[in-house]
C-alpha cells in the first residue's frame, strides 16, 4: 500500500527556527486543532486553518531570546517555552501565567512540564523544579539529545533521556533505575500512544511502549516497566539513512491503525506501516515497510501531528528557513489554491459538506485571483524597497545582510570520512573552505543538490576550495566529505581552522 499525500503551506516566519519548537494544541470546541510555533525572534505564534487559509490566533511579546523549545503541559493545553535560561508558560488564550528565570549556565533545549514539576535540560545537565523551586539535578557524562517523562514507577513521573553515549537512561528524580544500550547515539524519543500514557492513572503498572531513533538512521521499539526495558522490534532498511530527528505516530488514513512517521536530519519524511502493531499487542508480525517518502530542500526542525486542515490527521513540519507546512492524505488538499478546503468541518462531524463541481470551479477561480492579487502586491512592495535602497546606497557602501548560518561536522563510520553540512536561512550561492592542513575532498553523487567544486592553489594554504550551488534557491550544502592527510584527523583540522572558515 502506498499513501497519496499532499503538501500544504501554512506559514512563513521571518526568521529561522530552533529544534522542536512546534506543538499541536489539544482539540478545543471545534474538531480542528491549533498549532503553536516559537521562532528565533523570541515570539510564540499560535495559528489555525479557517476555510483553507491560515489565521493567526495570537502572538506573544518578544521573550528577549530565541525560543529553543515548545511543549504542552502533560495532559493539558498550557504551553511552556524555553528562551535562553528562562521558562515561560502561556494559557490557550495567550496569557503569560508563569516566568521562571533559572540559574542555569546552559541554554535550555530540553523541557517537560507536569502539574507541579518541570524538567529543564541543557547540553549535559538536567534540572528538576518542583513548585518553581530547585528539587534536584542530573549531570550526564555526554550530551542530552532528547527528553521525555512518563509513569514507570507507580505514583511518580520518571525522566527518560536519549544520550549521545549510545544509552537510554531512566531516572526517578536523581536516581538511575534503568540503563539500556543501543547501537548508536540516540537522537530522539517518543511514545507509540502518547494520549494513553498521559491519561494513565498514578498507580498504573502498564508497560510503556516507546520508539527511539539513532544517529545511524535506525529506529527501534522498546517496552518499559518498573523492572526492565525490553526490545520489541526495529525499523531498518538495506539503504543507509540519515539520523532520525523526530518520530511520531499518526493514523494518516483514519483506518484505526497508526503509522510511524519519521523526520530525518537531511529533510526526509518517511511514513512506515508496522502491520497492525499496537501497545496492547506489542509484536510486529510482518516486515515494516515505507508507504510514503519525500525530501524537503531544507533541514527539518520539528514535527507534530493533529487535525489541522480538516477531516484527516496531518503532519505539521517546521524547517530551518522558517517554513511551517503540513503533509496530509486529505484529497481536498490536492488543489494548490486551497479551494478544496474552503468548507470547514462542521462541529461534531468528521467530514466536510459535499459541494458540486460548479461550486468547486467557482471557488478555485476566486482563490486563484486572490492569490494572484497578493503576489502582485508583494512584487510592487519589493520594487519600492529596491528603489529606496538604491537612493540610500548612492553614496554608501553596500553590504550583505546578516543571516543565520548553521553547520554540522560529523563522522560517517560506514564511509570512513567526515561530512560537513552548511545551511543558511537565505539562498546560498557559494561556500568557501580554507585550511592549513592538506585535505582530500571526496566526490559524492548527492553533493549539495548539484554543487560544483573548484580548487585553488596559492602556495600558502593547503586547502582553498569553493562550492558553487547550481540551484539559485538552494539554502543547504551537504555531503561535503573529506579526509585529512599526514596523520591528522579531520576533526582536529576542523577544530583548529573553524575560527578562520569563511562561509558566504
Amino acid at each position: 500500500m502506498e499513501l497519496n499525500c499532499h503538501q500544504v503551506d501554512f506559514l512563513q516566519l521571518p526568521c529561522s527556527l530552533s529544534k522542536n519548537t512546534v506543538c499541536v494544541l489539544p482539540v478545543g470546541k471545534k474538531r480542528m486543532q491549533k498549532v503553536a510555533v516559537g521562532d528565533d525572534q523570541g515570539i510564540l505564534t499560535v495559528f489555525y486553518m479557517k476555510k483553507g487559509e491560515t489565521a493567526t490566533e495570537w502572538k506573544s511579546n518578544p521573550l528577549g531570546r530565541e525560543i529553543t523549545k515548545v511543549v504542552l503541559q502533560a495532559g493539558k493545553d498550557k504551553i511552556f517555552t524555553a528562551a535562553g535560561q528562562s521558562i515561560h508558560g502561556f494559557s490557550r488564550k495567550g496569557k503569560e501565567f508563569l516566568k521562571i528565570k533559572t540559574n542555569l549556565t546552559e541554554t535550555i533545549h530540553k523541557l517537560f512540564a507536569d502539574e507541579s514539576i518541570i524538567w529543564a535540560g541543557g547540553e549535559y545537565m538536567l534540572n528538576i523544579y518542583a513548585e518553581c523551586k530547585d528539587a534536584g539535578f542530573i549531570l550526564n557524562q555526554d550530551r542530552i539529545n532528547d527528553l521525555t517523562c512518563c509513569r514507570i514507577i507507580p505514583g511518580e513521573l520518571c525522566s527518560i533521556l536519549a544520550l549521545q553515549d549510545k544509552y537510554i537512561r531512566v531516572y526517578q528524580r536523581e536516581n538511575l533505575i534503568h540503563e539500556y544500550p543501543v547501537d548508536g547515539s540516540c537522537t530522539s524519543l517518543s511514545f507509540f500512544d502518547p494520549d494513553e500514557v498521559q491519561e494513565r492513572p498514578a498507580g498504573s503498572l502498564k508497560d510503556t511502549v516507546m520508539m527511539y531513533g539513532l544517529e545511524t538512521g535506525k529506529c527501534g521499539i522498546i517496552s518499559l516497566n518498573d523492572t526492565a526495558i525490553k526490545p520489541i522490534g526495529e525499523l531498518s532498511s538495506e539503504k543507509r539513512r540519515p539520523a532520525a530527528f523526530r518520530i511520531v505516530t499518526a493514523d494518516m488514513t483514519n483506518s484505526g491503525n497508526k503509522e510511524i512517521c519519521i523526520a530525518r536530519e537531511d529533510g526526509t519524511v518517511e511514513i512506515w506501516d508496522v502491520a497492525n502493531f499496537s501497545p496492547q499487542n506489542p509484536y510486529i508480525y510482518a516486515e515494516p515497510h515505507i508507504v510514503y517518502e519525500m525530501r524537503l530542500p531544507e533541514t527539518i526542525r520539528g514535527m507534530d501531528k493533529g487535525m489541522i486542515t480538516g477531516e484527516m490527521t496531518d503532519l505539521v513540519i517546521t524547517t530551518y528557513g522558517g517554513k511551517v507546512l503540513g503533509i496530509t492524505t486529505d484529497p481536498a488538499a490536492q488543489d494548490a489554491t486551497g479551494a478544496g478546503m474552503c468548507h470547514d468541518v462542521a462541529d461534531g462531524s468528521t467530514k466536510r459538506p459535499k459541494i458540486t463541481d460548479n461550486e468547486k470551479t467557482t471557488t478555485h477561480d476566486k482563490r486563484f485571483k486572490t492569490l494572484q492579487t497578493e503576489v502582485d502586491k508583494l512584487k510592487e512592495k519589493v520594487e519600492k524597497e529596491k528603489e529606496k535602497y538604491a537612493q540610500v546606497s548612492t553614496n554608501l557602501i553596500a553590504i550583505n545582510p546578516v543571516t543565520n548560518i548553521s553547520h554540522k561536522f560529523r563522522l560517517s563510520a560506514d564511509e570512513a570520512c567526515y561530512v560537513l553540512t552548511v545551511e543558511a536561512q537565505s539562498p546560498v550561492g557559494f561556500v568557501c573552505l580554507r585550511s592549513d592542513v592538506k585535505v582530500d575532498l571526496l566526490h559524492h553523487e548527492s553533493e549539495g543538490f548539484g554543487a560544483i567544486l573548484s580548487r585553488s592553489y596559492d602556495g600558502q594554504n593547503a586547502l582553498l576550495a569553493t562550492y558553487r550551488l547550481q540551484d539559485p534557491n538552494a539554502s543547504r550544502l551537504t555531503s561535503v566529505r573529506w579526509r585529512a592527510r599526514k596523520g591528522r584527523s579531520a576533526a582536529s583540522l576542523y577544530r583548529t581552522s573553524n575560527r578562520r572558515q569563511r562561509t558566504s
